[in-house]
Formats: structure tokens, sequence, C-alpha cells
């Protein structure tokens, strides 16, 4: 199969990743409280982004140390369809796997399709472990099935069926991948034990917890994309992999460009090229945006009295550095305009361009007096906006001109915009209804209310709603 060729280096302006390669838990979802139990949730954004690439025509790639019947789901989940309708590649047990699955498939029955497994022989590094650790619960994956066990471990952590067997006969065949665990004990001690074993033989991967990934030696989530790209035509210039666990390191550094979550522990970032969001500030979504953007207004909106501009990189240097710009009001920008100004430095394009939706200048009379823009591109049909002006310009309706000047756009797209303002901030609360924000969504996490405006007439979607992704420029 012959490689196109690609303009401009793995990251820089010219370049746009054409496998998109993800970790799961901590990078593409999270876990939050329920009723009972934790349950796993995606973030719309990010769910929007990663369906964006892939419209674009990239290979999204789940890259992952959880057993390939525990990623299925996953990808169901986040609305995968694979490359021109092709099964899906999965990379799973941190690589020792390799499997083709057709989205939508697991509904039905359906089961993911071995193409490779790596085996090896776990029983001496298991014996050495134990050990040192006789505590520690041991498991083997069943591929299809679920996982045998020594002992059972924390509620949650393992899916499938779960069988209790010894420890001899656990290890007594080669196996894709062993887990030890051992709740008692910390992450640090085991970094320390397995650099003290020296587990010849395999290889090994510490993870967020007291948790020992044992994997035939040379496999690892780059060695499993290798084996994906090499079936694609492509390299791993090819490719941007994000990630936050010591299981990630390989892949961030064999991708073209690799990514840390923004909660990473500092073995992984300093193995990234860059480092994104935390999972909480949807980090994944953040990158593929860089390289898959959605579709927003342009540089600049004009009304009748006002200019709206993006702020640049420059100009958001400045802010955060504490300089003045002569086409600045003298009491501009205020603390609110400051941490705008770290929005824009935080989402840069490769090109150095801004987020088209991040914060704007709101240019009065040739000066900036204040700022106003999006929270980032819409999610379900929905976007955030906020503003603020110094006050020498407020009372003399800029603020409503600029929200009009932006939610003619939002109106054209058919989102819904909300905004959140402080209870007793009654001039806000007055401009945003006037803005036709007329509905009230409660109060967010910081006690203010949450305003919203929907689309006028009743067209475009309701907020929350399952929405197919845009296609990328």
């Amino acid at each position: 199969m012959t490689r196109a060729a690609q303009p401009g280096q793995p990251g820089q302006p010219g370049w746009r990743p054409r496998l998109v390669a993800l970790d799961i838990d901590g990078t593409l979802l999270r876990w939050v409280e329920g009723v009972d139990t934790p349950r796993e949730l995606v973030e719309r954004r990010v769910v929007d982004a990663v369906r964006r690439a892939e419209a674009a025509g990239a290979h999204v790639v789940l890259s992952s140390g959880r057993a390939p019947h525990g990623m299925i789901g996953v990808a169901d989940l986040v609305g995968l369809t694979g490359h021109d309708g092709e099964p899906l590649w999965v990379v799973g047990s941190n690589g020792a796997v390799i499997t083709r699955y057709v989205p939508g498939s697991a509904a039905s029955g359906g089961e993911p399709e071995v193409v490779t497994e790596e085996t090896f022989d776990a029983a001496p590094a298991v014996r050495a472990i134990l050990e040192q650790r006789p505590t520690a619960r041991v498991a083997v994956e069943e591929r299809g099935i679920g996982y045998r066990v020594t002992q059972p471990f924390p509620d949650g952590e393992l899916t499938g069926t779960i069988t209790s067997v010894d420890v001899e006969d656990l290890v007594a065949e080669p196996v894709s991948r062993v887990i030890v665990r051992d709740p008692s004990a910390t992450a640090d001690d085991f970094v320390e034990l397995a650099a003290s074993l020296g587990l010849q033989g395999t290889d090994y991967v510490v993870g967020w917890t007291a948790w020992l990934d044992l994997t035939p030696v040379g496999v690892s989530k780059a060695s499993g994309l290798e084996h994906v790209c090499e079936q694609l035509g492509l390299t791993s210039d090819d490719v941007l992999a994000i990630g936050d666990g010591r299981n990630d390191v390989e892949m961030l550094r064999w991708a073209g460009r690799g990514v840390a979550m923004g909660q990473a522990v500092e073995d992984v970032r300093a193995a990234a090229d860059a480092v994104t969001g935390t999972v909480d500030d949807d980090g994944a979504a953040l990158e593929i945006e860089r390289w898959f953007p959605v579709p927003g207004p342009p540089r600049e909106v004009r009304t009748a009295r006002l200019r709206l501009i993006l702020l640049d990189g420059t100009d958001a240097a400045d802010m955060l550095a504490g300089r003045h710009q002569d086409r600045w009001h003298p009491a501009y920008p205020r603390r609110d305009d400051v941490d705008a100004a770290s929005m824009v430095a935080r989402g840069l394009r490769p090109d150095g361009a801004p987020e088209a939706w991040g914060p704007r200048h709101v240019v009065l009379d040739g000066l900036a007096v204040g700022t106003i823009g999006f929270f980032g591109p819409p999610s379900g049909g929905e976007v955030e906006i906020g503003y603020g002006l110094v006050e020498a310009a407020r009372g003399r309706g800029v603020a409503t001109e600029a929200l009009q000047g932006l939610l003619a756009l939002t109106d054209e797209l058919g989102l819904v915009v909300r905004a959140a303002v402080e209870p007793g901030n009654t001039a806000s609360v007055r401009v945003l209804a006037k803005a036709g924000f007329t509905g009230l969504r409660g109060s967010d996490e910081e006690g203010r209310l949450v305003m919203v405006r929907p689309v006028p007439g009743g067209a475009g979607r309701a907020a929350g709603a399952t929405a197919a992704a845009p296609a990328a420029p």
C-alpha cells in the first residue's frame, strides 16, 4: 500500500493526524459517583471531537490496558462507526491483544475478532512478586469471558465473569496479561517492588494504584499500534496519541504527537510532546479540536458600533504578563479578561490562530473595553457565552449589542446558548433577558444562575440532544 505524502512535521502547521489513538480510562472517560456505584461518563464535547475526527477520515483506535471485551462498549458509547464502514481496530491488554470490532454488534452478541495475541510464561514473575507481597491478588484475562483470580478484587475493578482459582493453576499456561493488585499497598510500593525484582522475561507497568500489569517482553500499546499502522500503510508520524497512565508512556514516545492528560504523573508528562487539560476539563477534546476544529464564527464580527475581535496569542501573552496595549481602554483588561486570556493561551491552533469559539475584544470607538465570547466549541447543540465590560462602557447598550452580534451567528447554526450570572447582578440578568435568555436551568456549582436562550422559532436541537458530528472543514 502506498503511503500518501503529507506536508508538515508531526504536531506542526500543515500536519494532521491520520490515526488518533486514545486511552480510555482517564482520557476518554471518567468515573462519576452514581446512586449505588460509580458509572462511566464520556462528556459530550469529547464525543463530538472524536466523531468529528472520524468523519474527517482519521482512523480512531482505542488503546487500553482493558481486555478487548471491556473496550467495545466504550467504542459504542462514543459512537464510533469505523473508517469507511470497516470494523474498528482495537488495541487491548496493553498491546498484547489486537482485535477488529464491528461497531454496534455487541448489542446482538457480537464479539471482537482477534487479529494477534501475544502470550508469555508469567509463572516466574508472579512467584517472585508473591514472595515479596503474599497478600497481593493475581488475575489473568480469559479473553471474551472475564478473569480468573486468586482472590476477589475491589468492586468494579474487573469486568466480565470472575472465577477463583489457585495461583499455580492460574499461570500454568502461557497468558497474554497478568494483573497483580494489593489494596494494602501504594503505587510507589509497586514501582519499587518491580524495579527491585527485575522481572526477567516480562514487561511491566504500574497503574495509578497498587496495580501491576505484566505483559510479554516488547509488548506495549506502542507495539500494538505499530501493527495497526503497518496494516493501514501508515507510520508513527501519522499518529496522534493521548493518554494519562504509565502504560501510555511507550505510546506517547512512539507517536508522531504524543499528548499527556493534565492529571498524568510526571513520568507520563515527561514522555509526551505536549500536555492537555485534565479529564475533568475535557482535555482529550481540547487536543483533538486543534486538528479537527469546529467550524466557527469569523475572526471579526461587526455591529453598528462595535468590532468583536478574537484575542490572539500576542494579546493573551500581554494580558497575562500585565503589559498594556495602546488600543486598550486604561481600565482594560479586568481580572475576568485576564482569565479569558488564559483560555486563549491554551487553545491556540497549530498555526498560532486563536480558537474561533474563544473570547473576543469588545472594541468601541477604537478601544477595547471588555471581552465577550464562548467557553469553547458547541457540544450537544449548545454553547456557553460570557461577557464583561469596564465601568465606563456600561449603561450604554454595549453589552446588549455585542450579545446580539454573536447570537445572530449561533441562531444561524441552530444552537441553544446558555450564560451563568451572579444572582445579585440584576443589570446582567436584565441584559440577558432582553437578549432572549428566557429559560432558567437552576444554579451551577458556583451558585450562579444558569440562563438559557432557546433557538428563536424552535429551530435547532434541544440541549443535550444527540446529534451527528459536523463535518470538519
